[in-house]
C-alpha cells in the first residue's frame, strides 16, 4: 500500500486527526481536575477511536457512521 501513495494518505489523516485527540486529551485533563464526568466527552472519545477506524482500516468499518462533521457536532455538546 505504501507504494500507491499510502504514506502520504495516511499523514493527512492524522493532520485529520490530532485536533480532534488534542482537544479531547485537554477537556478531559480540565474535566479530571474539576473531578467532571462528562458523558459527552467519552462519547467525543469513543468517535474518535471510530474516525481512525475510518482513517486507517476502512476494512474494518465502523459501529457507528463518523465524520469531521460528526466530531465537530459532539464537541459542542461537550461541558466546558
Amino acid at each position: 500500500k505504501l507504494r500507491g501513495g499510502g504514506a502520504g494518505r495516511d499523514r493527512e489523516a492524522l493532520v485529520t486527526l490530532t485536533p480532534h485527540w488534542q482537544a479531547w486529551r485537554m477537556q478531559k485533563q480540565q474535566h479530571d481536575q474539576r473531578g467532571v464526568i462528562d458523558p459527552e466527552l467519552e462519547t467525543y472519545r469513543w468517535m474518535i477511536e471510530e474516525y481512525r477506524v475510518s482513517l486507517f482500516a476502512q476494512q474494518l468499518g465502523t459501529a457507528i457512521p463518523v465524520s469531521e462533521k460528526r466530531l465537530d457536532r459532539q464537541w459542542e455538546r461537550v461541558e466546558p
